[in-house]
């Protein structure tokens, strides 16, 4: 996040399926875009975290864990989220 920009405030995207997902987009120059995701619906207990499904915007290409790991992802394939949140992004960050 450090030297990224936040165009808009973070916001809670309720609805019939997603009943607390908050996302905060995040810029860089260069074209990145990111999205920070977490479900607060979501539970972590004796290391066992809950996770529900989440469909990405097709421009994100990966996402990185809480722990720094990458994971490359397709336009329209579903992701797991919980309490923990992910970084999904366009590109790496410059």
């Amino acid at each position: 996040m450090t030297g990224a920009t936040m165009p808009s405030p973070c916001s809670m995207n309720g609805g019939t399926y997603y009943k607390a997902i908050y996302t905060c987009d995040l810029t860089r120059s260069g074209g990145y875009e990111a999205r920070a995701v977490w479900d607060t619906t979501q539970t972590c207990k004796a290391g066992v975290c809950t996770t529900s499904p989440y469909t990405p915007d097709p421009k994100y290409v990966q996402y990185k864990d809480i722990a720094g790991s990458h994971v490359t992802i397709s336009p329209g394939q579903t992701v797991q989220i919980g309490l923990k949140p992910i970084l999904l992004e366009n590109m790496n960050a410059p």
